[in-house]
């Protein structure tokens, strides 16, 4: 009887052993599945950062753009003014 006790005590140490070491994994999983999670946000916050900064790279484009038409357009218009100057300079 006291050997069968002993056994029975033995085989439930090694379960509550066993139990305390599935926890332990159980939580070093939890905390691997926050992280990533966690990283997994992080990136989607970069990837929003990054759309962002597209969208504004492209708004600069556009108005650098009419910039430029707007200077050639000024161009034109300054040659065009000092031609005719030139014309009425020279009487003709």
């Amino acid at each position: 009887m006291r050997q069968d006790i002993a056994e029975i005590d033995e085989a439930s140490t090694g379960t509550a052993g066993a139990v305390e070491e599935q926890n332990a994994v159980i939580s070093e999983i939890t905390r691997s599945i926050a992280s990533v999670s966690g990283n997994a946000k992080q990136v989607a916050d970069v990837i929003g950062g990054v759309q962002t900064a597209a969208g504004e790279t492209g708004q600069a484009a556009q108005m650098l753009k009419t910039s430029a038409n707007d200077i050639a357009d000024l161009s034109n218009s300054l040659d065009q003014a000092v031609n005719d100057f030139l014309k009425q300079v020279r009487g003709g």
